[in-house]
């Protein structure tokens, strides 16, 4: 079966996102159906749901030229950037004779595909695009796909205006599956549903945190404050500390409202621990793990992961720490009722291999915690 130029590997997962405000006005991202997870892509502004069944992987970013494709290869989803053609007012006419990623010879077999007919989309949550009909032909069998002709649908999804990544730009993608079964067309049509974009007025007047040290960088509220400690020795302080740590906090006038927090590998404290002594998190076959003082790890449950700039962040509250659900002993590493959490790793560090964030009470909502963690990147 036709594999693209660009094809993803399984040791790519997962990357960010961009929208188009004619699309959709409002800026809300909305929240995962029940089994699903919730992939964003913040280069591009745009997100969408996929089955928490499946794992997505996104296109090698290099070598260059970045394509930012991504696919699901249990059921063949092909996630794939269109150029801005799509929004010339001849769209609907051209796409009906264009190639959207079907035609290709392989020592295997041939795929071509014919498309029939182009109708105006638009999913639930508003968002607008084409829906392509189109007769498939396979000459061959491969990728358990039998010879023969069917009858399928693509999804063309605008995004909220002409975005710019891999030094070209993009005004939608195509959404598709190679093998055009009813339960892959199914899921297909699930999760074009979930399309969504947002614009960047949101977060168009936040200040840029950049911290040389850790290697990160990321946008906040800016009518916080910041707050930083460093202990950058292993010497025990006056605190009893031994070892390096650091706290990062953003506050208003009256609250600790989001704090950064992280260890090194020796970090001891005479003190019980807590959720701010992290060095991000494991996973191991399937299970994710919190990784406290001395690599000690502590399995959880997160209750939501994202795909960002910097990787894969876990999402936990005060119920995602597996043994403390029925125990009172032994201290509490959980992020406390009301409050949300992240663990975020990071990659190239000696000193610290990741860290912990807090997000205290509601005076920041979700979704600005939540657009905060999507502007992390690593630099």
């Amino acid at each position: 079966m036709r594999k693209s130029a660009h094809t993803p590997s399984p040791q790519f997962q997962i990357s960010n996102t961009t929208s188009y405000d004619s699309v959709k006005p409002d800026n809300d991202i909305p929240s995962p159906k029940e089994g699903f997870k919730q992939y964003i892509n913040n280069d591009l502004r745009y997100g969408f749901s996929y089955p928490d069944t499946e794992t997505l992987y996104e296109c090698p970013r290099v070598p260059p030229p970045y394509v930012p494709c991504l696919s699901i290869e249990k059921i063949s989803l092909r996630v794939e950037p269109l150029g801005p053609d799509i929004v010339s007012p001849d769209a609907q006419n051209s796409l009906l004779n264009v190639d959207l990623f079907c035609n290709a010879d392989g020592a295997r077999g041939t795929v071509s595909c014919k498309n029939t007919k182009v109708e105006k989309y638009s999913n639930s949550l508003g968002t607008e695009g084409y829906k392509v009909f189109r007769i498939k032909t396979i000459t061959g069998y491969d990728n358990n796909i039998p010879a023969g002709e069917y009858t399928e649908a693509v999804y063309v999804l605008l995004l909220s205006g002409i975005r710019e990544t891999g030094e070209r730009d993009y005004a939608g993608m195509l959404f598709s599956v190679d093998n055009p079964s009813d339960t892959n067309q199914a899921s297909l049509q699930a999760m074009t549903d979930s399309f969504f974009t947002y614009s960047d007025d949101n977060i168009g007047d936040w200040k840029t945190y950049r911290n040389e040290e850790l290697g990160i960088e990321f946008q906040y509220p800016s009518y916080l404050e910041v707050q930083t400690y460093f202990k950058n020795n292993e010497e025990v302080n006056e605190r009893g500390e031994e070892g390096k740590r650091f706290i990062i906090t953003f506050f208003s006038e009256s609250n600790n409202v989001i704090t950064f927090s992280g260890i090194g590998p020796t970090y001891l404290a005479p003190r019980e621990g807590s959720f701010s002594d992290s060095q991000g998190y494991e996973e191991r076959d399937g299970q994710y793990y919190f990784r406290f003082i001395q690599d000690e790890l502590r399995p959880i449950e997160p209750i939501q992961t994202l795909e960002t700039f910097i990787g894969k962040i876990l999402i936990v509250d005060e119920d995602s720490f597996i043994e403390e659900r029925d125990s009172a002993s032994g201290p509490t590493l959980n992020p406390g009722k009301r409050n949300l959490g992240a663990l975020i790793n990071l990659s190239g560090q000696n000193t610290f291999r990741g860290f912990s964030v807090l997000k205290r009470g509601s005076e920041i909502s979700d979704e600005i915690f939540f657009q905060t963690l999507n502007t992390i990147k690593q630099i």
